[in-house]
């Protein structure tokens, strides 16, 4: 069965996420995290990466990155390569230990980066291993919260908020926003407000008088990026006046 082209983005930004085989472990101590921890920043360095966020659970990875000169598939080769022949010699294994390839969706526009670092970084939260990202160690809110060694251009996503205080802030705060697919293979919405929120993000101003300055190769673009960031054409229809059919029409366009 041939691959499906990876959705690509202009802004060159990218949610990924890398899994076990079979959803298997692929940490089996706290060494095992340092090692790859290590690795993601070496090979996101030869890379050329700008890495903004990272959440590494038990059994699989969630990484925001831009691309620059070097794609993020050849990153991922190289560092799910390396990282293997590690976990393999230390366990005494062999074979595949990561699922197919990497998964990844394109982050379009600020107000989704910003959702989707607060989604990588609140996943162990979300797990039931701790009750605030600042207490899991093996992500990179320590390098925001603490100012460490950064691997994340933490600077960039600083200045994206205004301040390290409303990052906190955001970052601390529940959100039903969910990333790529859940378990079932269907998408979680989000809620209304948050819809209606990262909507305005978009376009500062009244949703329905933007949308009627656009020609409509530009208006399907932007409806197409709604629909990627988890709100439904219900949700877009009612909250820009758009029709639904024409949203779920620029939903299937290939832009």
């Amino acid at each position: 069965m041939p691959r499906i082209a990876r959705v690509k983005t202009d802004t060159k930004t990218y949610h990924a996420m890398i899994r076990g085989v079979n959803k298997q472990i692929i940490f089996e101590e706290a060494d095992d995290y340092k090692v790859f921890t290590k690795l993601l920043g070496r090979y996101g360095k030869e890379c050329l990466l700008n890495m903004f966020a990272f959440c590494l659970m038990n059994n699989h990875v969630h990484i925001v990155l831009q691309e620059t000169s070097e794609s993020i598939a050849a990153f991922f080769r190289k560092l799910n390569t390396s990282y293997a022949m590690y976990f393999n010699q230390k366990y005494g294994r062999c074979g595949h230990l990561f699922q197919d390839r990497f998964k990844s969706e394109p982050i379009n526009s600020d107000a989704q980066l910003m959702q989707t670092i607060r989604y990588v970084h609140r996943n162990p939260v979300k797990a039931g291993i701790c009750q605030s990202p600042e207490q899991y160690v093996f992500s990179s809110y320590p390098e925001y919260i603490y100012k460490k060694a950064s691997i994340c251009d933490t600077k960039f996503i600083i200045d994206l908020f205004g301040s390290l205080e409303s990052f906190v802030d955001f970052s601390e705060e529940e959100s039903s926003y969910e990333c790529m697919e859940n378990e079932t293979g269907k998408r979680s919405f989000i809620s209304d407000e948050e819809a209606k929120r990262i909507i305005l993000d978009v376009t500062h101003e009244a949703p329905s008088l933007y949308f009627q300055k656009l020609n409509k190769y530009q208006r399907d673009e932007e409806l197409a990026m709604l629909k990627n960031m988890n709100i439904s054409a219900k949700q877009i229809s009612r909250l820009t006046g758009i029709s639904p059919w024409i949203v779920r029409r620029a939903e299937a366009e290939d832009f």
